[in-house]
């Protein structure tokens, strides 16, 4: 299966919310991995796998969101920054290489 794979970075007030965001994405917009990078260094990894008995707490199914991640991307222009709130998001698409470096420096790969 082909991925595709994204970081987003969010700019907004301090909170407990991450300030960069990963994702793996299937063809068909399914997210099974994802990592969170908050303001204090901190990393959270999350893989689909990590639910086995548990499918029934994800928020999609066989996915890390509700939904397709690319109804996420409508009104969002890749690289260029859109602001709302007084937020700002920029999305990017990456090589693999980004998303696997920073997914095997966390997992301890």
């Amino acid at each position: 299966m082909d991925f595709t794979h994204y970081r987003c970075d969010w700019e907004h007030p301090a909170s407990e919310n991450p300030i960069t965001l990963f994702y793996e994405v299937s063809a068909s917009g399914d997210v099974p991995r994802a990592i969170d990078v908050f303001a204090n260094g901190q990393t959270v990894c999350r893989a689909v796998t990590d639910f086995a008995g548990r499918m029934n707490e994800l928020p999609g199914f066989n996915s890390l969101v509700e939904g397709s991640f690319f109804d996420t991307l409508v009104g969002h222009e890749l690289g260029v920054p859109s602001k709302s709130d007084g937020d700002r998001l920029t999305i990017f698409q990456i090589p693999y290489s980004e998303f696997r470096k920073v997914w095997c420096d966390q997992r301890g790969y």
